[in-house]
């Protein structure tokens, strides 16, 4: 599916999942994945999954995103993508057990969430034309790719460019 989904404050956020197997320096490594936003808080009969934030390089504006579901790894995509990582997510039963990504205007649940069902899934995060100075214009793109998983992997970055940067 694809679509455009309004940004404020220059993030995306990826809800109804915990992002798993990640240490510090992999969050700084990949470079776009706020820290802040990837716990798990517990409180007695309630599992709360924080929002992962995703810092775009737009501050506002519209941003393209196309978002698949897969049964098993996707091959990467071509080489525009010049972001891409793969990151694991424990999708929960939280509203309609959904992993899905929103902006300002909060989910689309018009939209199917890009997790059929609750469980332990692999993200592939895929970014163009972040390498871009923003100017008012959005100029960069995402793409989200979600399968099936067994066991919680550590992320793999398979591309990624340097300086990313607000204009």
């Amino acid at each position: 599916m694809r679509y455009d989904t309004d940004i404020d404050n220059g993030m995306l956020q990826i809800e109804g999942g915990a992002l798993r197997a990640v240490t510090s320096i992999d969050l700084a490594k990949i470079g776009f994945l706020t820290q802040a936003k990837t716990v798990v808080v517990s409180v007695p009969q309630i599992d709360l999954q924080l929002p992962v934030a995703l810092s775009t390089i737009a501050e506002y504006g519209a941003v393209p995103i196309e978002a698949q579901t897969h049964s098993s790894a996707p091959d990467l995509p071509e080489a525009s993508w010049t972001d891409v990582v793969d990151v694991t997510f424990d999708v929960g039963n939280i509203d309609d057990g959904g992993l899905v990504v929103v902006g300002f205007d909060g989910p689309d649940f018009t939209e199917p969430p890009l997790t059929p069902s609750p469980g332990r899934y692999r993200l592939r995060i895929s970014a163009a034309h972040r390498d871009l100075p923003w100017t008012d214009e959005v100029t960069e793109r995402y793409r989200f790719d979600a399968w099936p998983i067994i066991d919680a992997l550590g992320p793999i970055i398979h591309r990624g460019t340097q300086g990313l940067r607000r204009g």
